[in-house]
């Protein structure tokens, strides 16, 4: 007899980072990624020293298509429910160029083809329009130390791109062209301006704010550096009690975090299970079933255990490997597959707010095979009233030949007979 297997799929924890800002349009309230969350509010509400409540943002996802000096990023975020009226703030490198939409279900395709996959074995032991605009921007001047470098729309959002030598004035421009900033914006700031990064502001335009929307579709845009990072210590302030950082780095090779621990998904099960004193060989790794987690086992818990273990960072590689081409179908920039780094690695954590007090620094690796997240759960037989094997099924046999025997009996008899047989049947199902 054939092992019978039932599939479950890993479903994630559906969240790069961003600071909402202020819009001329409604109250608000949620959040996107990159950077801190606040509400937007009205400039006519707004009062002299009165400060905006931080929203939160509990998933973070990038992809970081890395081709010589340039990187093509692709963020997207999540809303439980929220604003129409959004407004994103992303720190970058570097210049940010060819800002524009991509397509919404590239996020979806990649998740389908590199995350985790549990099998159990029962033995007998909303599209967007891509592209952006021109906009007049006479309306947004500079200041000694604050430049503006770029102006345009992607989607339903306007956006420009800035340059600031300055954290306090960074703030004050974008208080003076009507965006809410907190009391603590030049603090939060300070070290991506002192190392020169440059900033995509983005909110809803007005005339897209009225459409009903909880997950605005992903930006892309590209940089010129050698450094490859995610920003994640400016979402710090606006991090739920727990956060998923999901990364996809598409590369000539494997990449790693460089600041974090580092783990493939098969050493971290590993090493939770060796922990715990249990058995492990090429088809055992201690996973469970377990109902009312994402991935219908215990290995959300073994992930927040083992992160535990490296002081709350740790990235795991769920994945490392070729892909198809068409997962970057409708991202501009990608139209040719062909040109496409070769190799994907699919990097997570799950961190707290204390965890996220540094950027992401990643870099190549050689020390990682190519592999795919695939689990084998065995049953325990000894879940089954301890019964096994040939005496579980004596039993079975031994209830149905009772049942057989009393049907033809009276009334009580016939209950009887019928109560034998469904015990024997689900206990032939269990063995």
């Amino acid at each position: 007899m054939k092992p019978r297997r039932d599939k479950i799929r890993c479903m994630t924890l559906r969240r790069p980072t961003a600071l909402i800002l202020l819009a001329f349009l409604g109250v608000a309230s949620q959040a996107l990624a990159d950077g801190m969350m606040l509400p937007i509010i009205p400039a006519i509400r707004l009062k002299h020293g009165e400060s905006t409540p931080m929203v939160t943002s509990p998933r973070q996802e990038a992809v970081l298509i890395v081709r010589g000096e340039m990187t093509r990023v692709i963020l997207r975020t999540h809303f439980n429910a929220g604003p129409k009226e959004l407004a994103w703030l992303v720190p970058v490198p570097a210049e940010p160029l060819e800002i524009a939409t991509a397509d919404e279900k590239v996020f979806e395709r990649l998740d389908e083809w590199t995350a985790p996959t549990f099998y159990t074995e029962i033995t007998r032991g909303l599209h967007l329009q891509c592209g952006c605009g021109a906009q007049d921007s006479a309306v947004l001047s500079d200041s000694k130390t604050v430049i503006v470098k770029a102006v345009g729309t992607a989607g339903v959002f306007d956006y420009v791109v800035l340059a600031a030598t300055s954290a306090d004035d960074l703030a004050a421009w974008l208080n003076e062209h009507h965006y809410a900033m907190p009391d603590s914006l030049a603090q939060i700031v300070g070290p991506y301006v002192r190392d020169g990064w440059q900033w995509l502001a983005m909110r809803v335009r007005p005339q897209e704010a009225d459409k009903p929307t909880l997950a605005p579709h992903p930006i892309t845009y590209t940089y010129r550096h050698d450094w490859i990072v995610y920003p994640l210590a400016i979402s710090r302030p606006s991090a739920a009690q727990e956060n998923e950082i999901l990364l996809y780095v598409v590369a000539d090779g494997p990449y790693q975090c460089e600041n974090w621990a580092n783990m493939t998904s098969r050493q971290m099960v590993q090493s939770a299970t060796m922990t715990a004193g249990a058995r492990v060989d090429d088809t055992i790794y201690g996973l469970e079933r377990r109902k009312g987690t994402p991935s219908g086992t215990n290995y959300e818990d073994i992930f927040r255990e083992e992160t535990g273990r490296n002081d709350g960072r740790l990235f795991v590689a769920e994945y490392v490997g070729d892909y198809g081409r068409q997962i970057f179908q409708n991202v501009p920039g990608l139209d040719d597959g062909d040109a496409l780094p070769p190799v994907l690695t699919r990097l997570r954590a799950l961190v707290t707010p204390a965890a996220m007090d540094r950027d992401v620094e990643l870099v190549p690796t050689d020390s990682v095979l190519p592999f795919r997240s695939i689990f084998h759960l065995t049953a325990r037989r000894s879940h089954y009233a301890g019964l096994s094997g040939l005496g579980g099924i004596g039993v079975a046999f031994g209830l149905l030949f009772m049942a057989q025997h009393w049907f033809a009996g009276r009334r009580w008899r016939r209950a009887a007979a019928v109560a034998c047989a469904a015990v024997a049947c689900l206990l032939l199902t269990m063995l």
